[in-house]
């Protein structure tokens, strides 16, 4: 799915997830996506000479009330997006942010109505969305997936319903770049 995502529509992919460097490559090295992700946002980990796993937060928080102390995934998710604007002078025209646990609520809360949260079905982030919408002020569209083949299955609907006619609509002003990205968690 993930690299799908990445050839056929030139999708910018990262990570944003709560836990560690040293379990993300070697996930990533595994299925071979190593080269497919933009940047990883996760908290550093290395191992001691004794053998153990040190892991450290990303950084400290304490203004987000739906985020832990090492990681506000929503802050994160602004920070990339306004780096690769300034940096690079790119931005996106849509981003799908893909999700299971509470702690993803934080970065839905911060995605425009033409973006896209992907809850797991039945995890936690889905209830909560599922209870909550108004009150968390969700703007984007939702699309809710079971399994990796399903949710590529609904992207790829989406993509091909929403890919503009006019060949004008794909052209940017200027030097801009317009991209989509999609953010998901390892598990």
């Amino acid at each position: 799915m993930l690299k799908r995502l990445k050839t056929k529509y030139d999708c910018d992919l990262i990570i944003i997830s709560d836990s560690n460097s040293i379990f993300i490559e070697e996930w990533l090295k595994y299925h071979g996506l190593s080269d497919s992700f933009t940047k990883v946002f996760t908290n550093p980990a290395r191992f001691e000479s004794n053998g153990l796993l040190t892991i450290q937060p990303y950084h400290h928080q304490t203004e987000c009330r739906l985020s832990s102390a090492n990681l506000c995934k929503g802050k994160v998710l602004e920070h990339f997006l306004i780096e690769q604007d300034l940096r690079y002078n790119l931005t996106y025209e849509h981003v799908i942010y893909v999700g299971d646990g509470n702690n993803d609520i934080c970065p839905v809360t911060k995605l425009r109505p033409r973006d896209i949260a992907c809850p797991r079905e039945g995890f936690s982030m889905d209830k909560t969305l599922t209870k909550n919408p108004l009150k968390l002020k969700v703007r984007s569209e939702i699309i809710r997936w079971k399994t990796g083949f399903d949710l590529l299955d609904k992207l790829e609907r989406h993509i091909e319903k929403n890919k503009p006619t006019n060949p004008q609509e794909t052209s940017s002003k200027g030097e801009e770049q317009r991209k989509n990205s999609t953010t998901t968690e390892v598990h």
